[in-house]
């Protein structure tokens, strides 16, 4: 009697195929690097999407009568988070947005808040390590004082803090809020893993820059 043929082994070709073509894939893709932080620039492919719009929505979901606000994100962020935006309007979203750069990432959250509690908890080293050290594996953390200044032409709070994960890459904080209306408050924490021999991107340029991108009535 004809021995049966394994059908694994019809599978084996191809899949040997599909992890050649992975491995030449990441090859090319760790290759290519990302030459600078401009908008057309390739970059690797995140969970944030795409920029879809030039300008974005962002709604409290907890007061009727607060403002809408207007963002326009800077040119270098690559990739926007629209959650729960509803599907006749992209650009539009409910509490918050989520930013992509070339090495971090950028998140907007629109709801009731306190200005300096909420600056207070970010710049609090107890948070610090609660939300990152996982284990004690970070260490150099060094955390500012928070300042005031205008942005956008907005009374902006905010501040900073840094620390060193385990392979010695400093990571970087900017913490920041504003008043807007009916007790509604924007709050915009912007951080970032610079690369190994990098310098750190954020900065207070960087930080003035997302709210030079906000604006409300």
């Amino acid at each position: 009697m004809a021995s049966r043929e394994n059908p694994l082994m019809r599978l084996l070709p191809a899949a040997l195929g599909l992890v050649c073509a992975t491995l030449l894939t990441i090859t090319l893709v760790t290759c290519s690097g990302v030459a600078d932080r401009a908008l057309s620039d390739w970059v690797p492919s995140n969970e944030y999407g795409e920029r879809a719009f030039e300008v974005y929505t962002l709604v409290s979901e907890d007061s009727d009568t607060a403002p809408k606000l207007r963002v326009a994100p800077p040119e270098w962020v690559i990739g926007v988070a629209t959650e729960d935006a509803p599907e006749g309007d992209l650009s539009r979203s409910h509490t918050h947005l989520t930013y992509t750069f070339a090495t971090g990432n950028v998140v907007l959250t629109y709801a009731t808040d306190n200005v300096d509690d909420f600056l207070a908890w970010q710049l609090s080293e107890d948070t610090i390590i609660t939300s990152h050290l996982f284990g004690g594996r970070y260490t150099n953390i060094v955390v500012g004082q928070a300042t005031h200044a205008e942005m956008g032409g907005h009374d902006v709070s905010w501040g900073t803090y840094s620390f060193d994960d385990e392979y010695g890459r400093r990571n970087t904080c900017f913490a920041s809020a504003a008043e807007v209306g009916d007790g509604q408050v924007l709050t915009i924490v912007a951080t970032e893993n610079a690369k190994d021999g990098e310098q750190p991107f954020l900065d207070e340029a960087s930080l003035t820059d997302l709210w030079e991108g906000i604006a409300w009535q």
